[in-house]
């Protein structure tokens, strides 16, 4: 790298007076643009010359891809760091990481990693859909459904600019061909007071709220992707009338209408592609008839931290799996009773499992328990309430029943009933039971920093 006086004229002109921070020894100068972020960067550049011919500088930009976990562009073929940073991962970086959707009760988990490459594929950020098989031991299965990449590197007769990136859906079918290669379309969606209703006989069940305003598990940490917010497709419109309409023998229907509860909407993901087949793997099949008529959205999902609530040997928040026929994925978090996460465990500190991915009657968003520790000792025993819902003719039927909960080792734990048989929870290690994603399968959930 030149210093000042190495520079053409036209350029050293650029610098203004010698007093100019552009007019330090090269090393100085790319030791103080080290410590700007991206954007900065290219701010700077636009000032003058001179800036803008430090920012090809590739050390510059390595750093930046470095947090996201990409130190080597082999798999990247005819990309610098620059172009891979600004095009891929500044735009899409913050995807990386789990994200869970507001279907009716089951949900849906959509899981991006960044791909560094290999021999039979270039890299780029490809999404993965869990589904959380109906046997035991529990490993959720990934299933790849879209990919993040540049285009030339997905089309070889691309004649678009070279640093284009697209998005392209990975499902097949019998009438998708694995060599067809169709568009998908992410949007951010700006949030609406809209809310979800469970019409039965005679009887109309709210809906869990989701996220809702007291869900730990929310990433508000995480921004969404650097895209234009739309509105949504649809403006909430009142839809229990039509829903009191159906017979009873068409009944329970699922219907929506403005939510009852005071909150900020918060905005969402939405992952759209025009053939049915594919979109239908972001809203896993159920019982109940549905006229909704938007599509699903998905949340970023807050990555477990290293150590438990306040360091000691207690239980962990993250990801957890009942150990039943038809599992549940629960995150498990310590919140404080007015909402606001704590330090440690007092008095005031409570244990909760919200649902992320529900069944025909255990809804996405339900805190299925809620407990405190009343003793303490190396057996972390907590007590406190179950939700337990009964699905009896299309009428859910909630009750709470006192339970305690126990630490059975440091990835398991028991949940014991007065009249039942103990229910257990495993903690997700990283590892699926099938994965289609080539190379990606056991990435840790880490976000970049």
């Amino acid at each position: 790298m030149p210093t000042y006086f190495e520079f053409p004229a036209a350029q050293r002109i650029a610098c203004g007076t010698r007093n100019s921070i552009a007019c330090l020894p090269a090393d100085v100068v790319l030791e103080i643009l080290a410590l700007l972020t991206g954007p900065e960067l290219v701010n700077l550049a636009c000032t003058s010359k001179t800036f803008y011919y430090y920012l090809n500088e590739n050390s510059l930009w390595r750093g930046h891809c470095a947090r996201y976990g990409l130190h080597d562009l082999t798999y990247f073929p005819e990309m610098s760091f620059r172009t891979a940073y600004t095009n891929l991962l500044y735009p899409y970086g913050s995807l990386i990481g789990l994200w869970a959707n507001d279907h009716p009760y089951r949900g849906n988990i959509l899981q991006f990693r960044l791909l560094t490459g290999n021999a039979k594929e270039p890299g780029g950020i490809v999404g993965s859909i869990w589904r959380l098989p109906g046997s035991l031991p529990i490993s959720p299965q990934c299933i790849r459904v879209l990919k993040i990449q540049f285009a030339i590197h997905a089309h070889s007769s691309w004649n678009g600019a070279v640093e284009d990136v697209i998005i392209t859906c990975e499902h097949h079918t019998s009438d998708i061909p694995p060599q067809t290669i169709h568009p998908v379309s992410l949007q951010v969606v700006r949030g609406s007071n809209r809310a979800i209703f469970h019409q039965a006989y005679r009887r109309t069940i709210p809906h869990p709220d989701f996220p809702g305003t007291s869900a730990v598990w929310y990433d508000h940490c995480r921004r969404l992707p650097r895209l234009r917010p739309t509105s949504p497709d649809e403006e909430v419109t009142n839809q229990h009338p039509l829903a009191s309409l159906y017979p009873a023998v068409r009944l329970p229907i699922l219907f929506t209408a403005p939510s009852h509860e005071q909150y900020v909407p918060l905005s969402g993901l939405s992952v759209y592609c025009r053939h049915n087949a594919c979109s239908m793997l972001h809203r896993p099949p159920i019982q109940y008839e549905s006229i909704l008529p938007f599509s699903p959205l998905y949340y970023p999902v807050r990555p477990p931290p290293a150590h438990g609530c306040d360091g000691s040997a207690s239980i962990s928040s993250g990801i957890w799996f009942t150990q039943t026929l038809d599992p549940l994925c629960l995150y498990i978090g310590w919140q404080q009773s007015g909402g606001t996460l704590g330090s440690g465990c007092d008095a005031d500190i409570r244990l909760r499992s919200w649902v992320l991915l529900g069944n025909s009657s255990t809804a996405r968003g339900e805190i299925l328990w809620d407990v405190k520790r009343v003793s303490v000792g190396e057996s972390f025993e907590f007590e406190g309430h179950y939700l337990r819902i009964t699905n009896v003719m299309g009428k859910l039927i909630k009750t709470s029943v006192a339970v305690s909960v126990r630490l059975e080792s440091s990835d398991v734990i028991v949940i014991d009933f007065p009249d039942m048989r103990p229910m257990r929870c495993l903690k997700y290690d990283g590892a699926f039971s099938r994965s289609t994603d080539d190379g990606v399968g056991h990435d840790t959930l880490r976000q970049p920093e």
